[in-house]
């Protein structure tokens, strides 16, 4: 009874962390920016607000797998180790080295997976957004830790239309990588930008159409309503019309009889 109690009361804590986890995912994308762009806070350093959020994303992971009835299962799960992984304190371990902080990035693909938990009215337009919200500002940083000096790129604002003028393969030009390393992650992003777009355009057609589909479907069901009520009625009028034929021929009969 004790450790049923205990359970309970682990998972009133686990939905409590969790939901707090979805709110940081606003923080900590502004700290994501700040610390590639100015490489620290004024209230807080970045190795603080680093581990402070690692922490509680950690405490969330080892909540989960305290809960779960398959242990092996919840640790080999790909959205986990992924978790477990955006875990690391990277800011504190690689301040000293830039290319490593491109490990962050799996810090920003964190929306995806918290976004694909959820089950209700707009799911699907939810996990669009937050894929294209990954995809684009992942993009962005990325470009920003391995071009820093880049002439046309001076703050992430500029990165960010990068980011998207690339992965939408619109490629107008006024931004090109001047490195391999640039390039390297220009490659991966266009390819990335044409899944999300074909999955966006997927999702917006359905949309569009839904409203039709459904307008088809209650047409078809009128009509069908309409054939069983008429089918019916035609039914009655044979069922009447025997009756008529029955109550003749007795009447036939009778007569014979009396004659």
């Amino acid at each position: 009874m004790d450790q049923v109690e205990d359970r309970i009361w682990v998972r009133r804590v686990y939905n409590f962390v969790q939901l707090l986890n979805d709110l940081l995912l606003i923080p900590m994308f502004f700290l994501i920016v700040e610390e590639i762009e100015h490489g620290e806070f004024s209230w807080v350093s970045i190795s603080t607000q680093d581990l402070l959020l690692n922490g509680l994303f950690f405490g969330e992971w080892c909540l989960g797998f305290y809960l779960t009835k398959d242990r092996r299962k919840y640790s080999l799960q790909v959205t986990k180790i992924l978790d477990l992984i955006s875990c690391l304190p990277f800011a504190t371990i690689s301040q000293g080295v830039r290319l490593a902080r491109l490990a962050r990035v799996v810090k920003i693909f964190r929306l995806i997976s918290r976004a694909k938990r959820y089950k209700g009215v707009g799911e699907e337009l939810l996990r669009a957004f937050s894929l294209v919200v990954a995809t684009i500002f992942a993009g962005a940083y990325s470009f920003l830790v391995v071009e820093p000096n880049h002439p046309n790129v001076v703050d992430f604002g500029d990165a960010l239309w990068w980011s998207l003028v690339t992965a939408s393969t619109v490629g107008y030009g006024d931004v090109v990588p001047q490195t391999w390393m640039g390039r390297l992650i220009a490659a991966p992003l266009i390819i990335i930008g044409v899944g999300v777009g074909g999955y966006v355009a997927g999702f917006m057609s359905k949309l569009m159409s839904s409203g039709t589909v459904q307008e088809e479907e209650a047409h078809f069901t009128e009509i069908e309503q309409k054939l069983d009520s008429l089918n019916t009625k035609i039914d009655l009028l044979l069922m009447e019309k025997h009756k008529d034929i029955s109550d003749s021929s007795d009447s036939f009969d009778s007569s014979d009889v009396g004659t």
